[in-house]
């Protein structure tokens, strides 16, 4: 019965077993959770909640769409709430997404505006703070990294280059571009100086900021 939902999505799924008689101590054991609170937290992520008359989930009022949860949750922030909601421990998590430990993961959800709900084991916006204090924190906590970074003015036509890469990369650029507010462009320019010097190009590197 299970293998004929592969193909929806989980919460989807969700609503489907338990109109066939699951419970949600059924849906906590069959995708790995302890108990069925982090099915409920996984839920309300996707804007249900639960109705012990139903005996199901049923949507909230003022649905929003995904591009403004993106909106609000963005980059790896949004992944970390995700993989709370789907179970996964602070350490896994961590682990999964390149963090030293679990702390420094901690460290950077509040360094977001995050803080650590045990009703909903998971991250939740820490409540009053305003839009500019979120712009000033994050220039805050980045500035120090954008200063080393070196730009470079690069003579010559702008030109457009199509390139593929993988979307895993794709989104840490995006991310790190939003992040330390500097234009993707820049981050190609340094990466590529950076790489041609290293592997070298170095004469021809310094024969270009001659030629301007």
């Amino acid at each position: 019965m299970v293998s004929e939902l592969h193909d929806v999505d989980r919460a989807t799924e969700i609503l489907l077993l338990l109109k066939q008689g699951s419970t949600r101590e059924d849906l906590a054991s069959k995708y790995g959770h302890s108990d069925y609170r982090s099915v409920d937290a996984y839920m309300r992520r996707k804007n249900y909640t639960w109705s012990p008359e139903m005996k199901t989930y049923i949507q909230k009022e003022g649905i929003i769409s995904s591009s403004e949860v993106h909106e609000v949750h963005t980059g790896k922030a949004l992944q970390i709430l995700d993989l709370f909601s789907q179970g996964l421990d602070a350490k896994s998590i961590a682990t999964k997404l390149f963090f030293t430990d679990h702390r420094s993961l901690a460290d950077y959800m509040k360094q977001k505006g995050y803080k650590w709900s045990l009703e909903e084991r998971n991250y939740e916006k820490i409540s009053g703070l305003q839009t500019n204090d979120v712009e000033d924190f994050k220039t805050i906590t980045a500035s120090e990294i954008v200063e080393q970074i070196p730009r470079y003015l690069i003579p010559g036509i702008p030109q457009g280059k199509n390139i593929h890469m993988s979307h895993l990369l794709n989104s840490l650029i995006v991310e790190f571009s939003r992040e330390k507010n500097i234009k993707q462009r820049e981050i190609f320019e340094t990466a590529i100086i950076d790489f041609l010097q290293k592997y070298g190009y170095v004469h021809e590197i310094k024969a270009l900021f001659k030629s301007k």
